[in-house]
């Protein structure tokens, strides 16, 4: 049967070892590709937020243009009163105003390219210096007046200047067909040439600090807490225009988790072909951005380092909460087979315990019987003999007694102490008279070695005496005939320390762990068939603990086994 318990044993932790890899196995590739689907949806949302973001600023600057410019035909007479009406409108209704730096208007006819610039306050155009800002501009419309050039569509003049300006032709209202003469004969019909430009100059300044940070927390921030660096960066030294930590100024994002255009190029298209001519599409023409490498860039980047470094520690995270719960589990899989295997053993010991018990019941009891017989049928008549079996079922009784008694002990619990202050010395002179019978078949002499100061203890009476009986009747059962016992008492000032030694072969080491174990009974005593049921120590060990002291066991230097035993003093006594 344990033979057959221990396979089941064996069997049951393969079998939970093969489930553990297993599942550990499962989750560690169901976290990567759980892992990798969260790069890729955190990745996705970030490119929607950024795209978004792009589109909220690319709609505040197509605004201001739109509602600030002209149609593309006019009344020449009209077009600076129009053109500041439009301006005095927008800015009434737009709570981004600061958006727009400037509004000039200028005039495309060869040699006349002089700026004026809307006064918001008086809403007249003045003349100003062309900034420099314009020089690129102004530089384009002198280049459309050198010969071969094409007084058609327009080229885009916003070349080499800033993305944040947005130039627009305007037309009189005369015909808008007519023909072109160019080259060595006449051309297609194509758009009259424009008569004047109005060019709407945005403010970088208003932008960077104002509008993007209200965007990058629209579109950006969770709960008001921002997660990734964003910077903008544009011109041709794409030098950083905005940070959301401007404490590290100059430092451009090398690797970003995602990069927008923002206000990217966008060649005005201000006629289509229809029908072999030119059309005049509805609304105000499209702005012309500046070119390339003017643009800005949208650049972001977690505060983690990456994306990837986010979700690994999540996935790191996950791995170790995962294997903890596994290793819980491991945990509990080796407790229950380690609980079943000291059940095992337990109950291996327990049926050893019925044996032995049963054995040493026997014996006393068929001695007890046998002597009794024969006193009951007068087998037994002179006086010496009589005497004899009187002593013969004495000392069995007694024995018998012992072990109930110690039977009892072993089964009752520390809340039946009674304990009270008891001196010590009393305690070793009642153990000493309790085994004076073990003592005298042994041929043990008791040598004591008690402290004059030693302070009382608090114990239950009878069961100290109990316990330290057993100690001294072990010493004479398994110490070696005739080798004397040393009992003695030392005081440590707030505990007594009791050591019963024996000049017997010892203790092996392999059971020093073992032998306060209950049921357990060494190698030597079984082979010697020495009486006992295992008990013993256990009940000492037990004792001891319940008046809140402490056993070892050890082995002597020379030889013989040694155990100490300490309890504490009586709380008045340390008082």
């Amino acid at each position: 049967m344990p033979r057959r318990t221990s396979l089941l044993l064996l069997l049951t932790s393969a079998i939970g070892a093969v489930l553990l890899v297993t599942l550990a196995v499962l989750q560690y590739r169901w976290l990567g590709q759980l892992s990798e689907a969260d790069a890729v949806r955190m990745r996705r949302h970030l490119y929607g937020a950024a795209t978004q973001l792009a589109r909220d600023l690319e709609t505040e600057v197509s605004r201001a243009h739109t509602q600030i410019q002209l149609g593309r035909f006019f009344y020449q007479a009209q077009v600076e009163g129009e053109l500041a009406d439009r301006y005095a409108n927008w800015a009434a209704n737009n709570p981004h105003r600061g958006i727009v730096l400037a509004v000039y208007l200028t005039s495309s006819e060869p040699g006349k390219h002089g700026l004026r610039r809307l006064n918001v306050e008086t809403g007249r155009f003045e003349n100003v210096p062309w900034p420099d800002s314009l020089v690129p501009v102004r530089e384009r419309l002198i280049e459309r007046e050198r010969p071969g050039e094409l007084p058609g569509p327009p080229r885009q003049l916003g070349a080499g200047a800033s993305p944040l300006i947005l130039i627009s032709p305007h037309f009189d209202m005369r015909p808008t067909r007519f023909e072109i003469r160019g080259g060595r004969g006449g051309g297609p019909p194509g758009p009259p040439p424009p008569l004047h430009w109005s060019i709407v100059d945005l403010d970088q300044t208003y932008i960077c600090r104002t509008l993007l940070p209200a965007l990058v927390r629209r579109h950006l921030s969770r709960d008001g807490v921002l997660d990734y660096r964003v910077q903008v960066t544009g011109g041709r030294s794409k030098a950083p225009l905005y940070d959301s930590e401007p404490g590290a100024p100059g430092v451009i994002i090398a690797h970003p988790d995602a990069s927008v255009p923002l206000l990217p190029v966008r060649m005005g298209r201000f006629f289509r072909r229809e029908e072999g001519g030119f059309g005049r599409p509805p609304g105000p023409p499209a702005p012309t951005f500046a070119p390339a490498e003017g643009s800005w860039q949208l650049l972001m980047v977690h505060h983690a380092g990456s994306l990837e470094a986010v979700v690994g520690a999540v996935r790191k995270r996950n791995l170790a909460v995962g294997f903890g719960v596994l290793a819980l589990l491991a945990a509990a899989i080796a407790v229950m087979l380690f609980a079943l295997r000291r059940a095992q053993m337990l109950a291996q010991l327990q049926l050893e315990f019925v044996a032995g018990v049963s054995h040493e019941l026997r014996t006393p009891l068929s001695v007890i019987r046998s002597a009794g017989e024969n006193l009951a049928d007068g087998v037994t008549k002179g006086p010496e003999s009589v005497r004899r079996y009187g002593a013969l079922v004495r000392d069995e009784g007694r024995r018998l007694s012992e072990m109930v008694e110690q039977i009892l002990a072993f089964a009752r619990t520390s809340s039946a102490f009674e304990r009270q202050p008891v001196e010590v010395s009393d305690l070793v002179e009642r153990a000493s008279a309790a085994c004076a019978h073990e003592l005298n078949d042994s041929g043990c002499d008791l040598v004591k070695d008690l402290d004059p100061d030693l302070p009382p203890v608090d114990a239950d009476r009878t069961a100290l005496v109990h316990a330290l009986r057993n100690l001294v009747s072990n010493a004479a059962t398994h110490g070696g005939r005739g080798e004397p016992i040393h009992l003695r008492a030392r005081n440590l000032g707030d505990a007594v320390e009791i050591e019963v030694s024996d000049g017997g072969p010892g203790i092996e080491p392999t059971e020093l762990h073992r032998i306060f174990d209950p049921f357990y009974r060494g190698r030597r005593a079984r082979e010697s068939q020495t009486r006992g049921l295992g008990l013993g120590l256990s009940l000492v060990k037990r004792i001891i603990e319940a008046h809140g002291g402490s056993i070892a066991a050890a082995n002597n230097p020379g030889k013989g086994a040694c155990f100490m035993v300490r309890l504490p003093v009586a709380k008045a006594s340390v008082a």
